[in-house]
């Protein structure tokens, strides 16, 4: 009984052994290891206006063009327009990066 265990065990650990290598070949292959992500944060303070959709669209853009990973914005905002919160809302899903949302600080305005 204890041989077939060990019988079994060995094509499992082979398995085991080979995914582990192709995973690390692939990563490799890919880039991601020894890759630095950099991930721009975007201090957004003050009322909500087409000045801050305007800066948060360009600023968007710009990270992409200069090889960002992410953005952040750091979000200090007692509220605004609500035509210009769209526009922002629009810029954030239309995003070819990943964007995050920081509301900061904690309980902002």
């Amino acid at each position: 009984m204890h041989h077939t265990v060990r019988h079994l065990l060995r094509p499992l650990r082979a398995l085991a052994l080979a995914s582990l290598v192709f995973g690390v070949l692939a990563m490799l292959g890919s880039g991601v290891l020894g890759a630095t992500p950099r991930v721009v944060v975007l201090p957004t303070t003050g009322v909500v206006d087409n000045v801050m959709s305007s800066y948060l669209s360009e600023s968007i853009v710009r990270a992409q063009r200069d090889g960002a990973s992410a953005v952040v914005i750091r979000l200090d905002t007692p509220g605004g327009s609500l035509d210009a919160t769209r526009d922002i809302v629009t810029t954030l899903l239309e995003s070819p990066l990943p964007v995050i949302v920081w509301v900061a600080p904690a309980g902002s305005r």
